[in-house]
Order: C-alpha cells, then structure tokens, then sequence
C-alpha cells in the first residue's frame, strides 16, 4: 500500500519555511488590504491573479502558524470593519473559519499525540523548550540590539533549530526590546 505524505517546501537549505511562510502572508495580507481599497478594476484583477503565487507555497510550506496567523488575521480584518453589515462579515467570516478549523483538525493527531506523550519521550517538544530558553538567552545578553531578524539558530543533535516555535520569544531574542516593544504596540492598536 502506497500512501502520499506531504513533502515540505522551502525555497533553500538556508530559508526558513516558517519565515518563508510568514512573509508571503504578509504579502497576501497586503493584497486584500489593497483589494478592498481599490477602486480600479485592473489592480483588482491584478491581486487576484498573484494571489496563487502568495499561497500556494504557504500552503506547501505547511508551517501552521503563519497560516493560521493568517486566517485570524483575515477573519479580525473583517469582524473589525465598521462600514461593512453584518450579513457580508457573516459570509466573509464563517468560511474562513471553517478553513482554519480544517486545517487545525489536519494536525489534530499529531498535536495530540505530542500532548500525550510525556516530556521527557518526546524530543520535540524538549528541544523547543531549549530553543526557548536560548531566545531568552539571546534577549538578556543585548537587550536592545540583539542578533538580528532571521538569526536565531539552535544546533541539537541530528538537527538545527532556526526558530524557537515562539514568536514573542523569536521577536524579543533577534530584535531586542525595540522590536518586541513595537509588535506589541502593533498587536495593542490592533486590539483597542
């Protein structure tokens, strides 16, 4: 029996697919930011033809967080919108949360699995919390400065961590308090 397994895409050994990922969500959120501002019929035609170019490799990335990061954020950017009626942020919102609750159940058993398996079994799980612990590291040794977007870097056995599996600890250990402080603000102007 042959069974297809979904092989992850990155675009090179030294490219992150997480930051890969991230990246082209931000693009994608870009686009439908401009798609809902634009009053021209060219420019709309034109996001929706490189929409594919924004998602396909996300997708096959398979980085959960930043597509799931951008479903919320497409979900919020509707809920939020005043001038829009409740009927359209209804027919807007609930299929993109059916989407995220699909792709949630896509990793269920594995998520699951990681939460039954006790800590000291499970080396994933461990080594993510080594690689939080040298985010924190990083932050306490150049508070201001830090190493730089993109920099951490964990070697363990048989594997190398480019990322702590935490965004605020990721933020406050490659920018400093500057660049925590400033998603922060981002996240609080979002909220209020």
């Amino acid at each position: 029996l042959h069974t297809s397994r979904l092989v992850r895409f990155s675009p090179s050994e030294s490219v992150n697919p997480i930051w890969f990922s991230r990246s082209l969500g931000v693009s994608f959120l870009c686009g439908i930011y401009l798609f809902s501002i634009s009053r021209r019929i060219v420019q709309k035609i034109s996001i929706i033809i490189l929409t594919p170019l924004f998602l396909y490799p996300m997708f096959r990335s398979w980085s959960r967080e930043p597509l799931l990061g951008m479903f919320g954020a497409i979900l919020l950017f509707y809920l939020l919108q005043p001038s829009q009626p409740l009927s359209k942020k209804l027919k807007i919102s609930i299929p993109v949360l059916i989407v995220g609750l699909l792709l949630l159940m896509q990793s269920a058993t594995q998520i699951t699995q990681r939460l039954e398996t006790p800590l000291a079994h499970e080396w994933s799980t461990a080594f993510r919390l080594l690689a939080w612990f040298k985010g924190y590291q990083a932050f306490l040794s150049a508070p201001i400065l830090e190493i730089g977007t993109g920099s951490f870097t964990m070697k363990v056995p048989f594997m190398l961590f480019k990322y702590p599996h935490n965004l605020f600890i990721e933020i406050a250990g490659e920018n400093g308090i500057i660049g925590l402080s400033l998603i922060l603000i981002f996240i609080y102007l979002i909220i209020r």
